[in-house]
């Protein structure tokens, strides 16, 4: 991704927008209208080519000649506008004509001016101004002569019929105050404004690679209800997007849509506990004014929900048609799994519609009252989405990110863009910026987000070295939402097994970029971590840890912090605690990804399983018993509803029912671990990963004692499969085999 500064794209075109920043700066509560602008233009040569750059701030849709210039939706992508903004290319070759035409552009607030004030500090993001637009259309001619289209004092402005717009609380759509064929050519502009020039937003430019956000999927809408005017309809499955509505009513009439993810005991519409961060303005609610014309396909355009739900005030408008439609980034899927266990299929498909819901050009939190991107969140979740999902560009912009958001210090915020830099950060949630670079590079082989990255996670470490007192390091959240408060492992212990693994892979980061100095300091600083931390949580004589939680334990053991005595020990310890929680988990954010690596690596698979397959509370299948469609936030579902930090159970399904796994030494899945971890309770498995090299897959099948295997490997590649103690390695191709557990049959 290139990085320049804004003549070098936009040559001459100047940052342009229908009000002032002084008006945005002066107003605590700023809500105006989306603005259209405009500006007509003579062809009278045939045109070779024809690319739009374009950055509109916060969001933006780009017409020609009264038709939407491409299939993206809520663009550009977020980023600190101050430190770096986004821009996209546009080819509209096909868009243009001989004679007038016309190039015209609505805008949005998006995250650059947030209306409201939820309880986030975007109202008062240093960024926070008027929207605006820059852009240049660079036409070329057949005869091999150029011109440019830019954005200057030559556009005029008018306001749109969207008389509000803000993310977290909705979209009004005014159709009396709209004006039909606005980016039509023929269309007059006697009427509309001089656009002002205002000042750029301070960002340098980069064009982004990262997967564009667009609209996926259209489902119905099923009615299941009536109540004081109001009907409720049901999307039957938790998403992301917004309604799409056609109906017919007289000038004035409003029809309003409100969004949830659940009902409450009186069978409405309850957004009690996701809306209550919106503390100024309604929370994810549509608001549709009908004109002279009947309402055809009609959606927002500049904000998104997350919705099981809709509450539909109608007043008695008739509806023609009703439905929901997905929106997300466009993310290509990689990965596949299924296994004998209709449980666990249905987990693995409410983690990845989890997933989806939770990428809007970086990993949110929730697509419903913070819309945040949470570090802590992300980095759980990374490995499973990386299994899942082609992430290289989609993290490689995320990631740019925390450059714009690390202090001179070192320091990062939780929220990344965003804030979040007194309460929330921590090595648990900071640690994103060594952990996600190191398993892109690691599961893709593509080492340049490290070096991209590199002096910025030396950075950050040596932030981490100064919070550090005798090597241990304690701020942050730790392990969020555990089961009970009571069995929350201590913040201290759960972040310095970060700092250790952090100096670990920042060791070997240094190594693969060629620094021997920085290599040996974070591998003397390791062994001083690994010390400190047994010293002041780990007996050695009994193997016990402090507080004694599945967390505690599994944290040491996940983090390779112990010997192999006291990691024996400690393994029984972690066993007979979850035997005493029959056999459920405890865990919060982090100790759940802990233990599904840890059991199945140290000999409790089926512990695990077992763990896996509860549908009592708390655990995956409860989710699901309760209705579940998306991953919850909380065990118990006080909470959000969609929240993707517990899908880590997905890389369990890869790595070991499965058994896909990347080795670290050959990265990009040259070479692959192929480790099935077989458990009474599953007949087969399958999982599918598509790998620089190709497509990677294995499928088992037991019957009784007996195994059949297939192995698929690409060309490039090898494979070694773990036959209990025994590797065998096979080269590229099909592989079919047949063994008993206990020696091989054929």
């Amino acid at each position: 991704m290139s990085i320049k500064i804004q003549k070098e794209i936009f040559g001459n075109a100047r940052w342009i927008s229908d009000v002032s920043d002084y008006f945005v700066n002066h107003m605590s509560t700023p809500v105006t209208p989306s603005p259209y602008l405009r500006r007509d233009f003579l062809l009278t040569k045939d045109v070779k080519s024809a690319v739009v750059k374009i950055c509109g701030l916060g969001l933006y849709e780009l017409y020609i000649n009264n038709k939407k210039a491409n299939d993206v939706v809520l663009a550009p992508l977020f980023t600190a506008y101050n430190k770096r903004m986004i821009y996209d290319a546009i080819p509209i070759t096909e868009n243009l004509v001989k004679g007038t035409n016309c190039i015209g552009v609505v805008l949005g607030n998006g995250w650059y001016m947030q209306p409201s004030a939820p309880e986030w500090e975007y109202q008062t993001a240093p960024w926070k101004s008027t929207p605006k637009v820059i852009l240049n259309l660079v036409i070329e001619y057949t005869d091999g002569t150029f011109e440019e289209i830019i954005s200057d004092s030559s556009f005029k402005t008018i306001n749109s019929g969207i008389i509000y717009n803000s993310l977290r609380n909705g979209e009004y759509y005014d159709a009396r105050a709209d004006i039909e064929g606005w980016a039509d050519p023929e269309t007059s502009t006697q009427l509309w404004n001089d656009v002002l020039i205002v000042r750029p937003p301070g960002g340098i430019m980069q064009e982004t690679k990262s997967p564009p956000i667009r609209e996926h999927q259209t489902i119905p809408l099923i009615k299941i209800g009536e109540y004081d005017g109001k009907a409720l309809y049901d999307a039957q499955q938790n998403i992301t997007g917004y309604v799409q509505f056609s109906g017919r009513a007289s000038s004035g009439d409003t029809i309003i849509f409100k969004y949830s993810e659940i009902l409450g005991d009186n069978g409405k519409i309850d957004t009690e506990a996701i809306g209550y961060t919106v503390t100024v303005g309604e929370f994810q609610t549509d608001k549709y004014t009908f004109g002279n014309h009947p309402a055809k396909d009609w959606s927002p355009r500049f904000v998104y929900h997350g919705f099981r739900y809709v509450e539909v005030e109608h007043g008695g408008i008739e509806i023609d048609g009703l439905s929901a439609v997905v929106v997300h980034s466009d993310l290509k899927h990689t990965g596949h799994f299924s296994c004998s266990s209709p449980l666990f299929n249905r987990i693995q498909t409410t983690v990845l519609r989890t997933n989806l819901g939770n990428f809007f050009g970086f990993p949110t939190d929730c697509p419903t009252r913070e819309k945040n991107g949470w570090t802590g969140d992300a980095q759980v979740a990374c490995e499973q989405m990386l299994f899942n999902f082609d992430m290289k560009d989609a993290y490689a912009k995320w990631l740019e990110d925390f450059k714009d958001a690390q202090q001179l210090s070192g320091q990062l915020s939780c929220v990344i863009p965003g804030v979040g830099y007194d309460w929330g950060n921590g090595p648990a949630w900071d640690s994103a910026i060594i952990i996600i670079p190191w398993y892109v590079y690691v599961y893709t082989g593509d080492d340049s987000v490290i070096r991209s990255l590199y002096d910025n996670i030396k950075l950050y470490m040596e932030y981490m070295d100064t919070m550090a007192i005798d090597g241990i390091v304690e701020y942050g959240l730790g392990d969020w939402c555990v089961v009970e408060l009571d069995d929350m492992a201590p913040v201290a212990l759960t972040d310095t097994g970060y700092y250790y693994s952090n100096a670990i892979i920042v060791t070997k980061m240094a190594r693969l970029i060629g620094d021997e100095e920085t290599a040996q300091h974070y591998e003397k600083t390791a062994e001083l971590i690994k010390e400190a931390f047994n010293k002041k949580f780990v007996n050695p004589d009994t193997g016990e840890i402090e507080n004694h939680t599945q967390t505690a334990y599994a944290a040491a053991l996940y983090h390779n912090l112990l010997d192999a005595n006291t990691k024996v020990m400690a393994l029984k310890h972690l066993k007979k605690r979850i035997l005493a929680k029959d056999g459920h988990t405890e865990c919060g954010i982090l100790g759940v990804k802990y233990l599904l690596s840890v059991l199945p690596e140290d000999g409790m698979m089926d512990l695990m399983y077992e763990m896996a397959s509860k549908t009592t509370y708390p655990s995956w299948g409860y989710m699901l018993e309760q209705g579940a469609t998306t991953i919850w936030e909380t065990w118990k579902g006080e909470h959000s509803h969609n929240h993707p930090m517990f899908g880590t159970i997905s890389e369990w399904f890869y790595k070991y029912v499965a058994g896909i796994q990347p080795m670290e030494e050959y990265p990009g899945f040259k070479k692959i671990m192929f480790a099935p971890k077989f458990v009474d309770g599953l007949d087969f498995a399958e999982a599918s990963l598509q790998t620089k090299f190709g497509r990677v897959s294995i499928r088992w099948e037991r019957n009784n004692s007996t195994v059949q295997v297939e192995l698929e490997i690409p060309p490039g590649a090898t494979g070694i499969y773990t036959k209990g103690s025994e590797l065998i390695a096979y080269d590229s191709g099909t592989w079919k085999f047949e063994y008993m557990l206990g020696g091989m049959k054929a």
